[in-house]
């Protein structure tokens, strides 16, 4: 079986880290070829972020776009013909209207997508845009895969269809890095003593993940007396809303950039802190829950469906200031009743990349099998 999976780059974002956490695990099938293909240039580093992680079997291939014009759907389509795939895996919004060609006119491989976001925040906008997704969608020309209840129902709510699958999103295993030391004695120096808590916030600087309301709603608990403090770990922190941001954080906030080594400020932490207007299924949930960190969130999808709130973490009635603020006060309150043991098998029973690898197999093979060539 030979499978292209395409995505815009490999840059520190959910969907990257997913998708490369999917290949890798694919790759290990027998008779499994995997090519990873990135639209944007592979020049700049920061496109590249995960290419490293990729296993050595696997092919990578940069289209090298660097401006986005009516050429890419050209290369888009002589670049499958030629690789001649048997799958061909499109994640993130609207990659899948750059393959229009090959999709009407190249119908040997099975076209699939994977919704990584709620369809409701995205469909809007670019009408042109919208109408050819939908027209793509509503055919029946791709398959499509959701990764969370809210996200299916969402999806026949608007396409009038359902979609092919639900597959939870999976995320490797976290374990210590070698410089997992190097970070706990870093975090301790944050720390005004041994009873103060770490709350860790993994995100680039953007509108969707909404950090303004994060950074108000800290530091009012941190006006209110709470010990604790917030690590930010993305990128973008350097923009003009990140230098915002930075400059009405409290003392208690430390921006510390992209990590390659997450997981060590994750074990190292009390809870992860989600503030983001609308996700689908969160990596960094799942990362968070891996390590047993206690979940504190908007109401956004993969939260909803994971989360119940007071009883393996803790969700915002809804978006606003106080919501979250109070959101955080329960945290604060009602802490010691989470059971961080019930976090981490919750992550190994559903949330593990080999159980979503090994069903995304499945639903390849299932595809192929029911495909009349």
């Amino acid at each position: 079986m030979n499978i292209l999976q395409i995505i815009y780059s490999l840059s520190s974002g959910g969907a990257e880290r997913f998708l490369t956490d999917l290949s890798n695990e694919l790759i290990e099938n027998d008779g499994c070829n995997v090519t990873v293909l990135i639209l944007k240039s592979d020049k700049d580093i920061n496109n590249i972020f995960y290419k490293a992680e990729l296993s050595d079997k696997i092919k990578f291939i940069s289209l090298g776009i660097e401006n986005f014009n009516l050429s890419i759907f050209v290369k888009l389509y002589r670049l499958i013909r030629l690789e001649k795939p048997d799958i061909v895996h499109i994640h993130l919004s609207p990659i899948i209207i750059y393959c229009i060609l090959p999709i009407l006119f190249y119908r040997v491989p099975i076209y699939i997508e994977t919704l990584h976001n709620e369809i409701a925040r995205i469909e809007n906008g670019n009408k042109l845009r919208n109408f050819l997704k939908g027209f793509i969608y509503k055919s029946g020309l791709i398959k499509i895969c959701t990764i969370s209840d809210k996200n299916t129902q969402e999806f026949e709510r608007i396409y009038k269809r359902q979609s092919n699958a639900l597959i939870y999103n999976g995320r490797r295993g976290l374990v210590q890095s070698n410089f997992y030391k190097s970070v706990n004695d870093e975090i301790n120096n944050y720390k005004t003593n041994s009873n103060t808590l770490v709350i860790t916030h993994i995100a680039r600087c953007s509108k969707q993940k909404n950090q303004h309301l994060l950074i108000d709603s800290f530091n009012k608990i941190i006006e209110q007396g709470c010990n604790a403090i917030l690590l930010v770990i993305g990128n973008g922190f350097d923009s003009n809303v990140g230098i915002e941001l930075r400059n009405k954080s409290c003392g208690k906030i430390y921006f510390l950039g992209e990590k390659h080594n997450i997981q060590d400020y994750l074990l190292c932490s009390d809870a992860f802190c989600l503030s983001s207007f609308y996700e689908g299924m969160p990596i960094t949930l799942i990362e968070a829950l891996s390590c047993g960190c206690i979940p504190l969130s908007t109401p956004v999808s993969g939260v909803i469906d994971l989360i119940t709130d007071g009883v393996n973490g803790f969700i915002s009635k809804d978006f606003s200031l106080d919501s979250f603020v109070n959101m955080f006060e329960r945290y604060f309150q009602n802490r010691e009743c989470i059971d961080k043991q019930l976090l981490i098998d919750l992550y190994e029973n559903k949330l593990s990349i080999a159980a979503c690898a090994n069903t995304y197999y499945r639903f390849y093979k299932s595809c192929l099998n029911a495909y009349t060539r």
